[in-house]
């Protein structure tokens, strides 16, 4: 993959093409995307730095990505390229209507939903557990307001 922007989602797996962080990437994506800001309807550099700052939250998902070779970290530190992608993405206008992504990402958040049902909630003493624990935590809040209102 040779597009930066040719990100897809099949068969159950996520294809991002390789992103290189080093020294000037900073500059560079800032003085992009203040250019389509002011010069393009289409975003795609927002658009995209929108999606990796979903990605990109952690020292943690950062290494991961560095495992899997899509992101090439040369700050050393993954702290830091968490970050800078964090920062980029402050005060960019992303117009959720028309983002460049919706598609993929409308694919991952249903995936995700579906393995969470067929992981977690797959069997009805699953689903029973699951109820239990929630009304456990709703009982366990009212104790806690009583116990707060009759102290008072």
């Amino acid at each position: 993959m040779n597009n930066l922007f040719d990100i897809r989602f099949a068969d159950r797996t996520l294809e991002i093409p390789r992103l290189e962080i080093n020294d000037h990437t900073e500059v560079l994506i800032r003085n992009l995307i203040a250019f389509e800001q002011y010069h393009y309807e289409e975003k795609f550099v927002s658009d995209y730095i929108n999606l990796m700052d979903r990605f990109l939250n952690t020292q943690k998902d950062v290494e991961l990505l560095v495992k899997y070779g899509i992101v090439e970290n040369w700050l050393g530190d993954n702290s830091e390229v968490s970050t800078l992608i964090n920062k980029l993405g402050k005060g960019v206008w992303i117009n959720d209507n028309d983002f460049y992504f919706a598609i993929v990402a409308e694919d991952l958040n249903s995936h995700c939903g579906t393995n969470l049902r067929q992981n977690y909630l797959n069997t009805p003493w699953a689903i029973i557990s699951f109820v239990a624990a929630v009304f456990l935590l709703i009982f366990t809040f009212i104790q806690t307001v009583c116990s707060i209102i009759s102290i008072a």
